[in-house]
């Protein structure tokens, strides 16, 4: 009785243990190093971006119902470091991992103005100052 209890504590911990070691190691290795990467890309918007008219806030949380952090996410990945050739799965993975630990360490209105500076708004376009 003693083991099967020892044994389903075990378990219980190393579930719990396992995921939030693996969140944290992604975050060391792949998002801070791209953390001054993504500051730059938010203040190197322009003023409409960086502070869009109440309007142009509510479209954009309209459009996005499940918040900026997977679409920023989208943004961050295609403006980073070219990763090596990865599967479908692997940039799922790393699509899913960033929009979880990406609103850790940005601001929403800095997600805003990254998402307003380079949403792409047709012919060859990209952000709201085009």
């Amino acid at each position: 009785m003693k083991l099967w209890r020892r044994l389903c504590i075990s378990l219980a911990v190393a579930l719990l243990v396992l995921p939030l070691s693996v969140l944290a190691a992604f975050d060391l290795l792949w998002l801070q190093p791209r953390l001054e990467q993504i500051q730059t890309l938010a203040q190197s918007a322009g003023p409409e971006a960086l502070n869009p008219p109440p309007l142009i806030e509510q479209m954009v949380r309209a459009s996005e119902p499940n918040g900026l952090k997977w679409s920023v996410s989208r943004i961050v990945i295609a403006q980073s470091k070219p990763e090596p050739k990865l599967s479908t799965l692997q940039r799922h993975a790393i699509g899913a991992t960033t929009a979880l630990l990406l609103p850790l360490h940005a601001p929403e209105q800095e997600l805003l103005a990254l998402y307003c500076a380079r949403i792409y708004v047709g012919d060859q376009s990209y952000g709201l100052e085009a």
